[in-house]
């Protein structure tokens, strides 16, 4: 038996709605609804567990995850948890990370690959798993922090490093700079440190011109 209804007090601030199942009150959460996804997660009133369920309120997984993120902005996968380790459960209810990780992963859409990653802190060293849980980078940098446009910069021991993901290519951070700013033409500027001459690299790390360059003469490659 289902039964639907509102509850706007304060105590359920919270939430927008609700309905019961077989005796239990399952609440659906206002600000996650279905106006970026086909899916979205509704919460047992008793257990405190969530589920995903489609626009039909037909539930694709168990009431067992302790928490999830939304699928918001069109994401394929989200980050969620069960008895406090993380993974990452795809629309259609599968895990394609396995819930082993402590803490939750920072996630984001790389508009270059057009595909979604994941940062996850393991035993104090970060790695990276992409959305079909194949792990990117592995776990022994103690950070990572994502620039964008399919770069990222990582840190592994003492040395800092710029990452590209379509490549796979690195440049050690303090001899040269990339600005994270690619133009439309999908290049940006990369500073030679010690010179201070400017030249032009891609998304995928490839250089264009080398760095001899002023910074405003270098400027004219960019269109």
């Amino acid at each position: 038996m289902f039964v639907f209804g509102e509850q706007l007090t304060k105590e359920n601030s919270y939430y927008d709605s609700f309905f019961i199942s077989n005796g239990d009150t399952v609440w659906y959460k206002l600000g996650s609804d279905w106006s970026d996804s086909e899916v979205d997660w509704l919460i047992n009133a008793r257990t405190g567990l969530f589920a995903l369920v489609d626009t039909n309120l037909n539930v694709i997984t168990e009431f067992k995850y302790t928490y999830a993120y939304p699928f918001s902005q069109g994401m394929n996968t989200v980050g969620a948890s069960i008895n406090n380790k993380w993974g990452v459960v795809n629309k259609l209810g599968e895990e394609v990370v396995k819930f082993k990780y402590p803490h939750s992963p920072y996630s984001f859409y790389d508009t270059i690959l057009k595909k979604e990653f994941y940062i996850f802190k393991k035993r104090h060293k970060e790695g990276v798993i992409d959305e079909d849980g194949d792990i990117v980078i592995p776990f022994d940098r103690v950070e990572i922090f994502n620039c964008g446009y399919g770069i990222l910069q990582i840190q592994k021991g003492k040395n800092y490093f710029w990452y590209f993901l379509r490549t796979k290519k690195t440049i050690l951070h303090g001899t040269q700079t990339v600005e994270c700013s690619f133009y439309k033409s999908g290049k940006t500027i990369i500073i030679d440190e010690k010179t201070g001459k400017c030249g032009v690299i891609d998304t995928t790390g490839t250089f264009i011109k080398p760095c001899v360059y002023d910074r405003n003469e270098v400027k004219k490659f960019l269109k």
